[in-house]
């Protein structure tokens, strides 16, 4: 991988981070959240894009199984550890904040565990439990007629509506995508920054958009709708990363490109303080029509707050104790 498709990661990496700050600032039924996030497509392509994104690196550099079992290791030191920690966190601040929650051993491990208390939390899981199975995707997607063939099988699962109790289907889809990526076209680096492919995508894009709306009240065609709607958002996360191919250069990768894995850890209980002390500012101080108004304000002031404090807290850790900093962030 060449060092400006490096950069290009770290400037998408903060995009979808700030989307999904926005995603959780969601707390009242103001028309700006609904337009942006809820009724929009803008909100629904940053957890997909995580998910490729992990795709990829995690099969970026892969030749062998033995690289793939070394790659595990090392996502149990920069996914499993922050998972285990940040939900043990979660736990011990709603023991000490909620009133209807106490601690005990058996609930220190279900939240550590199934994440109870960080519900956001779910993707790690998710990705977790893909990365047990990568095996099993590498020797699919080292050869040609296994990855079509497994392309195929994966929407065919979508179709008939299969659920598996743990993994989600959409999510294996996506990682499975950006395995594809990694293996058939991440070694033609014009292929991949190259400002003319932005056409492909946006068509894709418009033509899932209009197959889900033409099926949508059609009660049958349900699995029909959820696969076009997973098309969608890889086909806008696609258009995204080569829109930024206008927008900017990758040269330089500024400071606030960095700890954006521990910026979505830590966003959650920010955006909880954001929203508890705006909701009382609105509701003690404020009449209806300027309290919504000030609500907005902070909605779109919380990713500015949350990279403030983001980056404030990884520089406090890193010098006090890199250890914590290590077990919190995973090394990343």
């Amino acid at each position: 991988m060449t060092k400006k498709l490096s950069n290009k990661i770290k400037y998408l990496n903060l995009f979808m981070s700030v989307l999904v700050i926005l995603i959780h600032s969601i707390n009242n039924d103001t028309l700006i959240e609904q337009v942006f996030i809820q009724n929009g497509f803008i909100g629904q392509i940053a957890v997909p894009y995580f998910f490729i994104v992990s795709g990829f690196l995690f099969f970026n550099n892969v030749y062998s199984i033995n690289d793939v079992i070394e790659k595990i290791k090392k996502r149990i030191r920069t996914i499993l550890f922050p998972y285990f920690a940040w939900n043990v966190i979660y736990y011990f601040l709603n023991v000490l904040v909620k009133k209807d929650v106490y601690f005990s051993i058996i609930g220190l491990y279900d939240a550590a565990i199934n994440h109870t208390y960080s519900s956001f939390m779910w993707f790690l899981y998710q990705l977790i439990l893909i990365v047990f199975i990568t095996p099993l995707l590498y020797y699919i997607l080292k050869n040609k007629s296994f990855t079509v063939m497994g392309s195929i099988l994966l929407c065919i699962l979508v179709l008939i509506g299969v659920e598996f109790r743990f993994l989600n289907i959409d999510s294996v889809i996506y990682y499975f995508f950006g395995g594809i990526v990694s293996f058939y076209v991440s070694n033609k680096d014009k292929e991949l920054i190259n400002k003319k492919n932005i056409i492909y995508p946006f068509f894709l894009s418009i033509f899932f958009i209009i197959v889900k709306y033409l099926i949508h009240k059609i009660a049958f065609l349900y699995y029909f709708e959820l696969l076009s709607i997973i098309m969608l958002r890889i086909s806008l996360v696609v258009f995204v990363f080569y829109l930024f191919d206008f927008i900017f250069k990758y040269i330089r990768t500024p400071k606030i490109l960095e700890n954006t894995f521990v910026l979505y850890l830590s966003h959650y209980m920010v955006l909880r303080i954001i929203f508890y002390v705006t909701k009382f500012i609105s509701l003690k101080f404020l009449n209806l029509e300027i309290g919504i108004i000030f609500e907005i304000i902070m909605f779109l002031l919380s990713p500015i707050i949350c990279l403030f404090l983001n980056a404030k807290f990884c520089k406090i850790l890193k010098e006090k104790n890199l250890n914590y900093f290590y077990i919190l962030s995973g090394g990343r």
